[in-house]
């Protein structure tokens, strides 16, 4: 039997498949410290980067912990260079992430890291030249499902500099807070 079959298998006692979802904590614990690792950051440095005690480090690496806010994972994301994704899923989701589980997966690659193919002809928002006034002219939410209905979600400031990005085959318009949203599908 496959891994994935025994996981649907189990999956098919309620309290299993809560249990089984509601242990995050573990995998954050080993994310935190293969990332760690991966740059190459003691405990002591990861830190100091983010403001806290080594013992802060060593308890959110412990896999008993469990108890993080969304606060921590935003600052871990931001020293490591990488974006926070919270979002509620499906069990299918679950057993395809536990599936097909990498090391790429559980330490994954910096925005400096990642492929510049993808990142060619596009000008960072910091370092364009604003519009007038100093303002970006809008800001772009750029939501794509793929056949296996994970969403990649990218956030960018639309600036005179930059050029236009792909249109998407159905896309729908939102307007929050004085800023534009697109929204492709």
């Amino acid at each position: 039997m496959s891994k994935r079959d025994q996981l649907w298998a189990g999956f098919a006692d309620r309290e299993y498949r809560r249990d089984f979802a509601e242990d995050v904590g573990t995998g954050l614990a080993f994310q935190i410290r293969a990332l760690r690792e991966k740059v190459g950051l003691t405990q002591e440095q990861l830190a100091q980067r983010i403001g806290k005690r080594q013992e802060t480090i060593c308890l959110w690496e412990n896999p008993d912990y469990g108890n993080y806010t969304l606060r921590t994972l935003k600052s871990l994301a931001a020293a490591f260079d990488l974006v926070p994704v919270f979002r509620l899923g499906s069990f299918d989701e679950l057993i395809e992430w536990n599936v097909n589980l990498t090391p790429s997966k559980i330490a994954p690659p910096s925005f400096d890291e990642e492929d510049p193919q993808r990142k060619r002809g596009w000008t960072s928002p910091r370092t364009a030249s604003p519009p007038r006034g100093g303002m970006p002219v809008a800001a772009t939410l750029s939501v794509s499902v793929s056949a296996t209905a994970q969403a990649n979600v990218t956030a960018t400031e639309d600036h005179a500099t930059r050029p236009e990005p792909p249109t998407a085959t159905a896309a729908a318009t939102r307007v929050t807070g004085g800023r534009e949203y697109a929204v492709a599908a």
